[in-house]
């Protein structure tokens, strides 16, 4: 009886001793992976004060001792990218003075190399005062498909506080967006000539459920002279700051992200297919239709500016017992879905379009050139850019 106890005991041991190494096999392991984030996440946040005047340092330590680490978590974006979504205390509304009905998040952009390229201080007004915090997947579909589940609006800001842009959604779509432009003014009221002062405003632009601009509105905020600050200790422009890419000759980009990069991907969209109503060939007495098949082959996006290119194809139709097959197949036409950014002018244009058919099939090669030209984007200043492939797709007629 003593041996069985003894051994019972060895064994409770020994399983003992197994589970606390696994644990802290295991627990280590995560608590390492955490650490080095939030060692990157501080490293970078210490570059971004660099060059900064003291409040604008003020805010950059705000943000970073209002981060809440346990409720990161990671969204995936293209070209290997990934976003890092960290979301921030409540006390930090009160402190920073922006509005407490809003959810603060700070939201950083993650390369495929692991580095960090940007970081933003996101408010998100939900449409829905209910709702308490940011749909998942949220800024994924807001830089990659254009069309996120959370109603609402979004505010984008530097980690330094100065305001970025705004973002307005509602049932999956852009209903406008809004960047900060400004104007230098030398002759401020109460003010010398020798005093440099900038007046700022937000343009908001509103979207079509095509996502075309039919409305666009300039909104006065305020003045900022040497020293000064505009309302509130965070979201607000200094004196000096960028904001929106304007510049001493009112020349204003719609691109405000300094770091922002112009993404070209190839997709495969099979789109859809349309038939007309049927006809009867006079001389073979066979049915006959015309089909258009719509497909896209090429997404881009900058910022929050999603849109697509795609081909118009049109095809003959004959019925060959139940069955429907090719007689011929027709490139007509080019299309564009989504929202081009106005300060950037892109054209697609069809070099080559190869039409091929067998039986029930139908398959359309095309060669294409895109064609940019950014006069103010940040990280091209004035420049174009001329890009050439190919993409195919195919069909059946049913």
């Amino acid at each position: 009886m003593k041996k069985r106890i003894l051994l019972s005991l060895r064994f409770a041991l020994l399983m003992g001793s197994v589970l606390i190494y696994s644990c802290r096999r295991e627990v280590p392991k995560t608590e390492t992976a955490n650490n080095s984030t939030i060692a990157k996440i501080n490293l970078w946040l210490d570059r971004q004060k660099q060059h900064q005047p003291a409040n604008k340092i003020e805010n950059i330590e705000l943000v970073r001792n209002n981060l809440s680490f346990p409720g990161m978590h990671y969204e995936r974006s293209e070209n290997g990218e990934l976003l890092l979504i960290i979301p921030i205390s409540e006390k930090f509304k009160s402190i920073a003075g922006v509005d407490n009905n809003s959810i603060p998040c700070f939201t950083l952009f993650i390369d495929r190399y692991g580095n960090i390229s940007n970081g933003n201080v996101v408010l998100y007004a939900p449409g829905d005062i209910s709702i308490t915090e940011i749909p998942r997947n949220s800024f994924y579909d807001i830089f990659n498909t254009g069309q996120p589940r959370a109603n609402g609006r979004f505010q984008f800001l530097a980690v330094n506080g100065a305001p970025q842009y705004l973002l307005n959604y509602k049932d999956g779509r852009l209903i406008s967006s809004g960047i900060y432009k400004f104007k230098k003014d030398s002759t401020a009221a109460g003010k010398t000539t020798a005093t440099q002062c900038t007046a700022w405003y937000l343009v908001t632009d509103f979207y079509d459920s095509q996502g075309h601009i039919v409305n666009e509105t300039w909104e006065y905020l305020y003045t900022t002279c040497s020293g000064q600050c505009g309302s509130g200790k965070f979201a607000s422009f200094c004196a000096g700051d960028d904001g929106g890419g304007g510049s001493d000759n009112n020349v204003n980009c719609c691109i405000s992200d300094p770091n922002a990069n112009l993404s070209v991907r190839q997709v495969s969209d099979p789109g859809t297919d349309e038939c007309g109503l049927e006809s009867i060939d006079p001389v073979t007495g066979l049915h006959t239709r015309k089909c258009t098949h719509a497909w896209y082959f090429s997404a881009l996006n900058i910022m929050w500016y999603a849109w697509k290119y795609g081909s118009i194809e049109e095809s003959d139709q004959k019925k060959q017992g139940t069955n429907w097959v090719f007689t011929s197949v027709t490139h007509k036409s080019m299309i564009t879905t989504g929202t081009v950014p106005p300060c950037i002018t892109c054209v697609c244009n069809v070099a080559s379009s190869l039409p091929s058919f067998s039986g029930s099939v139908a398959r359309m090669a095309l060669i294409y050139t895109l064609t940019f030209a950014y006069p103010c984007l940040p990280k091209a200043q004035g420049g174009s850019q001329n890009v050439t492939d190919h993409a195919s797709t195919q069909w059946v007629a049913k």
